[in-house]
């Protein structure tokens, strides 16, 4: 498996560094190079089930090694009284990251402890493995101390009553709590009973968000793993659970005899490495596949997941994960509209953007799929693809798509968005060829053509267009406008477009959404949640802009913009790789120089855009 090693001696701050991994049912396994949880997000299992209900199920592993007697804790927490233990970091030597393993190597004197965690495909179950070498002739004991949870990963937990603990075989330790329950079971460690709680631990990522920050977690009992003398010994822990024992027996049955990852090798960090990351994303979800939109905290979103498929599933050849995601949207149309998320499984509606993406995101299917393929698919969405363009014409007059906010600026109210004008162009023109693999005739000429007379006189200001109709200002959203493949821009006004974004809203990580000249500009996505709320559309970067950006520049610019989008996107890659999410894209980064990420840190978009602008217009792979 391919990944990177990372070297914990003088690396800056491990505990803003973030490793992650998923099952690719909705659940993951996260926390920190230090192995410090600073979130309430993070936990080496939070298990996804039914309706994407995520909760934090293991939270963490707490090491000590004993050399005759002595302990010497590998633990790293923050607790509520200010008390700061890292005594971790004093043996921490180096982590190994990959999408699918994250290794931990200890040393303790002559002892060589390795701690690797590995989560199950499509299992809310994890396998950790310890190995420990010993170069002296001591005594050894390592004791593993499970902190556990039972709480929407939303949440935070205090101690609380209906919590219970059973060692079973000397080996395996059941815990039983309020609507779930979760088993470890161990081959050659054993387990003692002795519920306790662990008090007031401070999660200080969320104390910096305004958040809730402060909980408790169960420590239901411990493992313990013994040697003696010169010699080398391996165990390993497998974590289950499920909403009781009998479905966490039925999990831990199905594991025996999987095989996870075998080897690892250090790869320096690229664009390539993306493609390995885009599968955390595509997971699946009640039988078909779905899009989670950003980790830790989002769902499956219907904007996102359009804007997403190209580079999570149409580069990389899944085109039949494509297809069911396409399934799943267009069998939940409703007024025209696919669902904006689907919360708790059900749909939410309540944008006006994500049906036109999905309108692209077909051409773009048809572009990879083919013509008989394409032609299947259009056949059998048809009617709720012309149940979309006819809702969307009833909301048109004067060349005008008129609509309420709802756009992919979710913080701000804004009618008569340009970006989704050009979207609405983008399908009508769309149309014509989907109408044709449907062996039906087109009727979208006469609408078309009076978009085209109407729109650079409503929108264009003299050097760019405006935001909204009624709206004049500088942001990032006329790129979008730009990079579809039917734009109703003149190309000698696309370049002046550009030329004022990449003085104003270009950055090494994506582009501004607002203009630095701006009053309401807010250069750092930092606060309790009204403030980071001020500063989401106004100022902060977004990555997956970048995707856009590449797409127009290339296209308007030619051959001669190909290398320096090539550079700013290696650049964006290599600089964020060890920031944040380790070896994937954040959500979103400060406006301003060292340009910190935020939010997410693993954002669909944000990884689906960068891989899609490299191989689709840098290297012209299509």
């Amino acid at each position: 498996m391919k990944g990177q090693s990372i070297e914990l001696k003088g690396f800056k701050d491990p505990d803003r560094a973030e490793f992650l991994m998923t099952n690719q049912i909705g659940g993951y396994s996260s926390s920190t190079l230090s192995a410090r949880n600073t979130r309430k997000y993070h936990a080496l299992l939070a298990a996804s089930f039914t309706g994407l209900d995520r909760r934090v199920m293991l939270a963490k592993l707490d090491e000590k090694v004993f050399i005759d007697g002595i302990g010497h804790s590998l633990a790293c927490n923050d607790y509520m009284d200010g008390t700061r233990v890292s005594d971790g970091l004093e043996y921490l030597e180096s982590v190994f990251i990959c999408p699918s393993l994250t290794e931990f190597t200890y040393h303790v004197g002559d002892i060589e402890l390795v701690k690797s965690l590995e989560p199950y495909s499509g299992k809310n179950a994890l396998k950790v493995s310890y190995s420990v070498s010993n170069a002296s002739e001591t005594e050894v004991e390592v004791r593993v101390d499970p902190l556990v949870g039972y709480r929407s990963f939303h949440d935070l937990m205090r101690q609380s009553q209906g919590v219970s603990s059973r060692v079973f075989s000397g080996n395996s330790l059941g815990v039983t709590m309020p609507g779930s329950y979760l088993f470890m079971t161990s081959d050659h460690m054993s387990a003692r009973a002795g519920l306790d709680w662990h008090r007031s631990i401070k999660y200080f990522m969320e104390a910096e968000r305004g958040e809730d920050h402060v909980e408790d977690l169960i420590l239901p009992g411990s493992f313990h793993l013994k040697m003696f003398g010169v010699g080398a010994i391996k165990a390993k822990l497998i974590v289950a659970c499920a909403l009781d024992e009998a479905g966490c027996v039925g999990i831990v049955k199905g594991l025996k005899g999987r095989r996870l990852t075998s080897g690892r090798d250090h790869v320096e960090p690229g664009i390539g490495n993306l493609l390995d990351v885009s599968d955390s994303f595509v997971i699946d979800h009640a039988g078909v596949k779905s899009v989670i939109a950003g980790y830790h905290w989002f769902n499956d979103w219907g904007r996102d997941t359009m804007i997403s498929l190209p580079g999570l599933c149409l580069v990389s050849g899944k085109l039949d994960a494509c297809e069911q995601v396409f399934d799943r949207f267009l069998s939940h149309v409703r007024d025209g509209r696919i669902p904006s998320l689907f919360d708790n499984g059900l749909p939410d509606y309540h944008d006006f953007d994500g049906s036109l993406w999905l309108i692209d995101r077909i051409h773009q299917y048809i572009r990879y799929a083919g013509k008989i393929r394409g032609k299947r698919l259009v056949k059998k969405h048809y009617e709720k693809i012309c149940e979309i363009m006819d809702q969307y014409r009833e909301w048109t007059s004067s060349g005008i798509l008129y609509h309420e906010s709802g756009t992919w600026m979710d913080t701000l109210a804004r009618s008569q968005a340009v970006e989704v004008q050009g979207l609405w162009y983008n399908a009508l023109c769309i149309m014509d060829q989907l109408s044709g693999l449907a062996g039906k005739a087109a009727d979208y000429g006469d609408l078309k053509a009076e978009v085209e007379s109407y729109f650079m006189d409503a929108y264009w200001t003299g050097s760019h267009l405006k935001d909204c109709l009624e709206d004049g200002r500088l942001r990032p959203n006329q790129v979008i406008l730009l990079s579809l493949d039917h734009c109703l821009v003149p190309k000698d006004k696309a370049l002046r477009i550009l030329d004022l974004v990449d003085e104003k809203l270009l950055t090494p990580y994506g582009l501004r959404t607002l203009s630095p000249d701006d009053p309401d500009y807010h250069g750092r996505y930092v606060g309790d949640f009204g403030e980071r709320e001020r500063a989401y559309h106004n100022g902060t970067v977004w990555p997956w802009l970048i995707g856009p950006y590449v797409k127009a520049s290339i296209k308007y610019r030619g051959d001669a913009a190909r290398k320096d989008c090539g550079k700013l996107l290696e650049g964006l890659v290599r600089e964020h790789y060890l920031r944040a999410g380790v070896g994937t894209v954040s959500e979103v980064m400060d406006a301003e120089p060292p340009y910190t990420p935020r939010g997410c840190i693993s954002q669909a978009w944000s990884v689906a855009e960068v891989i899609r602008a490299w191989y689709e217009d840098v290297r012209g792979e299509k």
